[in-house]
């Protein structure tokens, strides 16, 4: 067995044998070049580390003066050169002669030499070789044997001995044959199988990408060894050569001796075959084009008899120049079959978890181009992650097993090389989990299971904190200590049926632990979004970060260049009418003057006319007489004829300029689009939250309930698809509490003791339509219909549809529940629903039968920066009227409006809808003109309850895209009206939104018709619960309250008891959330004072503290606190504490 020491120096011998891999594949216009540089850095980095002070006196200096060096080479704006490539190119050997004979004076020279380089980034200088004189050779020292050779270490590693270092090729055989028979202290360190330890799978995978390279370079080979000089072919086939002894050298390092034996061995075949290169055959370029695709098959399926029997068949192909003996293809056949893979000792796994374990702050010096692709993929394979363990807790197979685990494998790699150790250390345990029982062919246990579930739901939350969406998830020291129980269990006796006891008592420790947690994480989103801001890089290779606001100011300019062409092509049509009547008057002039021309020639023909001037020797027919007003009147005909011709090159000219403006336009709303798409997310982003938001309705419940989610790679703006999470969240937990049915009740009616609930995402031209379906007990019309009378909503007077009675489930203070629990029965949740798509411009359709489930589907804008809308004019003002709603544009004379009673109906064929003009719709002033109702178009408009009304306009104008802007800070919300924009003739124009004005026209009416103390007492009965979170932490106060607001529960926030007291005198709450320790007034002193205080002495109060003493639990209780909970807590035992202190106050 190799000693400590000698384990070490192993250790070493591996990183440098890595790091002669990575060198050589450094070369200037590499596209991996960043990423091998980094993994160079990481190789010195490491080898520092094992560096022996005592026996390598000066190699840590030069170890730190080479990394400057290669920090100054990361940097982006440096461009690495050529020589830079070889200087790197040169250090492992140089290391590996230090290593020979450390301390020497002549192996310190080599590397002083080597580092005053002028070609390299960060030469040695004067002072820092002063600083590191030269050391001697200790002779004692030497003798010794501590100074190990590299070549020893190397052989070392492979259960070789040094005297089996390559000899020259005429001086050896084609193929080794090594006779040496392992000792049994050997065979106990190594073993026969293709498993890999991390470092060996990261080698594996640089040989399989270096064949990968090899393989495509030798495609054109053939016409690379027909064409050029005799230098260029011996050098293609000397470079094909040292790749296969680089690929040996790497297979031998791990202990695939007989893959190393195969490509030692087709190395000298090529370098043999260099020495003659005009005669090489059609065979041997065959030979040379295939080894390395038979030595990648061989590493996908080590030790399989097919890639085996292949691998040795190329090789005892007649055409190699050197060929061996059969006994020797039976010894490497011996090796091929039966690899020896070296296996470390493996690590003592960690019993207890701590907070540092599941820390999510990013390291100082993160690198910034790492944090920005993890923070991209993290999303989706945490996703992917949730999927398969979902699919294993439905009862999938073995194959979801493995793919959560590569996911896991490949989640724990990419958090361990930016530095998040929170994500990297969950991943790690589960990935050995998920890998037992993967070897093992068997399914985790359903304890197993749920914890798994339980895990990947951790996972996301980590990742939201991650990308600061939200804070860490607080239960995850809890998940890491079951996890770690489990890979300890697993460890010790193997997969198994045995259930772990998840109720022992926690060790003193993890109690440690979970108390300084959510100290931790309460300003863990703040540090994260500081170190991601401070850190942040707006370039990287493929991706370009820019700050949200930018993205708002560029999409601006993009509406501001839009609404200038508009502008534009607006002051041309002008320019084009006053163009026609040019036209029309210079076709008038040039009647006129051949008019005058006309008459002036006839009157010329007159008698006496010219009688003054007449010649005597011609009379008028022999000679025509021209006089001042026949050249007057030929020249006003040829200005005409002029004019008329310019003002045709002048129509060209404007026509060439509106197609200009037309092909601008089109540019504009091209890059509009573009800068759009900044804007706009993937759907499938909030899927993982509204998965966990099932996942747990479901739990509070005691419902088994599936969401599965169609069509999800539908994009957004951002800001409609975040304020879209709450109305969605609201109808998926209204679909589980009121639609999903008990399992005996699903059971009792054929259903599946599952209930399902399907969410689909379609675009229909500017608009999304959202699906929710479930198939639960649905909408009971007369169970709906009795709840809304009772509560007097409507009056048994009202004569109502079955969809505007199913309608009635969005009204303010319905619920079909008689009691109040911690998921419904408050009468808030869909009316927040309802208020919610409406201010987002959206709508809501509802169809439901009994016992057959019921479906919504929510119909909301891409985007909320433009809008189609007409342009519709009212007296002497233009409105930009949103087609949201408008149905169809009926013109004059389709349909026929009458007075019935005190109401309008337009009658169009056998149908009648209530109609209004649009003056009374905007509450604007009496029209004092006389217009003819039948002579103005009608706009057919749906609102939000599904009825159509008929709105009377003045005019429709013309219909386009309008960018909507806000109406700014002074004005107010004004109902009905989204925005504004600017016309083509600069003026400006209010954007209309006619259901949102309807719902408005009839909500007033409802509830001036509706002012009975019935009504008032529903409404008062409606509000929801008021909760007052007390606490000093800032991210604590907004953590719980924003808990608080998922359970459908109004919130408001106090620093401490004094801000608390303060509040309870203007609104009494229905519960106290309070902190122990917070300033002027703590918690024991709050509670005190409520209890002495008889109009607020009921007032529930649960405290929730940090400190886990029975001493502080029973003082609390004495102060009168109802329940005592420690930081962090459980979220759905807290869930259960609210709503048990609300029912006792109710």
């Amino acid at each position: 067995m190799p000693t400590p020491q000698q384990e070490e120096r192993i250790f070493d011998a591996t990183f440098l044998a890595e790091l002669s891999y990575i060198a050589k594949k450094l070369y200037v216009g590499s596209p991996h070049l960043a990423t091998l540089l980094n993994k160079y850095r990481q190789r010195i980095e490491q080898l520092c580390s094992f560096v022996d002070i005592e026996h390598h006196t000066h190699l840590l200096d030069y170890l730190m003066i080479l990394i400057e060096g290669l920090e100054l080479l990361s940097d982006p704006e440096h461009c690495v050169s050529e020589s830079e490539c070889d200087f790197l190119q040169k250090i492992p050997d140089a290391l590996s002669d230090y290593l020979a004979s450390p301390n020497s004076s002549g192996s310190d020279h080599q590397m002083l030499a080597l580092l005053r380089d002028p070609d390299w980034i960060r030469p040695i200088s004067d002072e820092e070789e002063v600083s590191i004189p030269p050391g001697k050779l200790d002779s004692n020292q030497a003798g010794s044997g501590e100074g190990v050779a590299l070549e020893d270490l190397l052989f070392s590693i492979n259960g070789m001995s040094p005297n089996d270092v390559e000899v020259p090729i005429d001086a050896k055989p084609a193929l080794d044959v090594v006779t040496d028979t392992p000792t049994d202290t050997e065979a106990e360190e190594t073993q026969n199988t293709s498993s890999f330890n991390p470092d060996q799978q990261e080698l594996v995978d640089l040989i399989k990408g270096e064949l990968s390279e090899i393989h495509e370079s030798t495609v054109n080979l053939a016409t690379d060894l027909a064409s050029g000089d005799n230098d260029h072919r011996i050098n293609t086939l000397v470079n094909l050569s040292d790749l296969a002894e680089n690929i040996s050298n790497a297979a031998n390092l791990i202990g695939l001796e007989g893959l190393g034996r195969c490509a030692d061995f087709i190395s000298r075949n090529i370098t043999q075959l260099s020495l003659d290169v005009d005669n090489i055959d059609a065979n041997q370029l065959f030979l040379l084009k295939e080894w390395p695709e038979k030595l990648a098959d061989y590493l996908n399926n080590i030790a399989e008899s097919t890639s085996t029997a292949q691998l040795l068949a190329l090789l005892k192909e007649k055409a190699w120049p050197l060929l061996s003996k059969e006994s020797e293809y039976s010894e490497l056949e011996h090796f091929l079959s039966n690899p020896v893979i070296h296996e470390d000792e493996p690590d003592k796994r960690q019993i207890t978890a701590t907070a540092d374990d599941v820390d999510l702050t990013l390291p100082d010096d993160v690198n910034q181009e790492l944090l920005d692709g993890l923070l991209i993929d993290l999303p989706t394979q945490t996703e992917e992650f949730s999927a398969a363990i979902q699919n294993i807790a439905d009862g999938g197979g073995i194959d979801n097993i493995e793919t959560a685990q590569r996911i896991a494998h490949t989640l724990k790699g990419a958090a361990n090389v930016v530095g998040v150790k929170g994500i990297a250390n969950l991943t790690h345990h589960l990935e050995d989990i998920l890998q037992v029982h993967a070897k093992s062919n068997g399914l985790p246990t359903q304890s197993l299971t749920d914890l798994l579930v339980r895990a990947s739901d951790c996972l996301e939350a980590m990742t939201e904190a991650l990308l600061g969406i939200d804070l860490p998830p607080d239960d995850a020291i809890d998940v890491f200590q079951e996890i770690l129980d489990w890979a300890n269990k697993l460890d010790n006796e193997g997969p198994g049926r045995t259930e772990i006891d998840v109720e022992k008592a926690p060790s003193k420790a993890l109690a440690d632990a979970k108390a300084s947690t959510r100290q931790q994480n309460i300003q863990t989103k703040e540090s994260t979004k500081d170190n991601q801001q401070s850190k942040q890089s707006t370039i990287s290779e493929n991706l370009l970060r820019v700050p949200a606001s930018l993205a708002d100011e560029m999409l601006r300019i993009a509406g501001e260049n839009i609404i200038q062409t508009s502008q534009i092509q607006e002051q041309i049509n002008v320019i084009a009418q006053k163009q026609d009547s040019v036209d029309i008057h210079n076709q008038s002039l040039q009647q006129l003057s051949y008019d005058l021309e006309h008459l002036i020639d006839i009157k010329g023909f007159m008698p006496g006319v010219n009688n003054a001037k007449s010649d005597a020797v011609f009379d008028a027919i022999e000679l025509d007489e021209y006089h001042e007003i026949h050249t007057i009147s030929r020249k006003l005909v040829e200005l005409a004829a002029d004019s008329i011709q310019l003002s045709n090159e002048l129509d060209r000219d404007l026509s060439a300029l509106q197609e200009l403006v037309v092909d601008q336009d089109q540019l504009h709303k091209e890059g509009e689009e573009l800068v759009l798409r900044t804007r706009m997310v993937p759907i499938k982003t909030i899927i993982p939250r509204l998965k966990r938001g099932v996942r747990q309705a479901g739990r509070l419940t005691g419902k088994q309930v599936e969401l599965y989610v169609k069509d999800n790679n539908t994009y957004m703006d951002s800001d409609v698809l975040n304020n879209m999470i709450e109305p969605l969240m609201h109808i998926l937990r209204n679909s589980i509490d009121h639609g999903i049915e008990p399992d005996h009740d699903r059971i009792a009616k054929g259903k599946t003791t599952s209930g399902t609930i399907e969410l689909e995402f379609e675009r229909k031209g500017n608009q999304i339509s959202i699906s929710i379906a479930d198939d639960g007990r649905g909408l009971d019309p007369d169970e709906i219909y009795s709840k809304a009378l009772k509560s007097g909503l409507i009056t048994a007077d009202d004569d109502l549809s079955t969809e505007n009675i199913q309608r009635l489930i969005f009204e303010p203070g319905f619920t079909t529940r008689d009691n109040v629990t911690q998921t419904s029965g408050r009468g808030i949740g869909l009316d927040i629903v309802s208020v919610k798509i409406r201010d987002l411009k959206g709508s809501i359709d509802i169809s439901s039968a009994k016992n057959e489930g019921c479906k919504m589907v929510l119909n909301l804008p891409i985007t909320s920066f433009s809008t189609h809308s007409l342009l519709v004019r009212s007296r002497q003002y233009v409105y930009a009227v949103s087609s949201r709603g408008v149905e169809e544009i009926l013109y004059p004379g389709i349909g026929e409006v009458h007075d019935i009673g005190d109401k309008i109906i337009y009658k169009i064929g056998n149908d009648a809808y209530n109609a209004i003009q649009l003056d009374v719709l905007l509450e604007l002033p009496p029209d004092r003109r006389t217009i003819e109702r039948n002579a103005r178009p009608v706009l057919l408009v749906k609102d939000e309850t599904g009825a159509k009304t008929a709105i009377l306009v003045q005019d429709v104008i013309d219909s386009r895209e309008v960018v909507v802007k806000s109406m700014g800070s002074y004005i107010p919300k004004l109902n009905g009206i989204i925005g504004a924009t600017v016309l083509g003739n600069g003026s400006v124009a209010p954007v209309i939104d006619l259901p949102d004005l309807l719902h408005q026209s009839n909500t007033a009416e409802r509830d001036h018709q509706l002012q009975t103390q019935a009504e008032r007492s529903t409404a008062a009965s409606s509000k929801p619960n008021f909760i007052l979170v007390v606490d000093d932490s800032l991210s604590t106060r907004r953590s719980l309250a924003q808990f608080a607001q998922d359970l459908g529960l109004h919130v408001r926030t106090a620093r401490d008891g004094i801000d608390a007291l303060s509040i309870i005198e203007s609104s009494v709450p229905d519960l106290l959330l309070v902190d122990m320790e917070m300033p002027r007034m703590n918690g024991l002193e709050l509670t005190s004072h409520i209890r002495a205080t008889p109009d607020i002495k009921h007032i529930p109060v649960i405290m929730i503290t940090s400190r886990s003493t029975d001493k502080h639990r029973n003082t609390a209780l004495e102060r009168g606190v109802d329940y005592y909970m420690i930081k962090p807590f459980d979220e759905d035992k807290l869930a259960e504490y609210i709503n048990m202190a609300l029912e006792i106050a109710s």
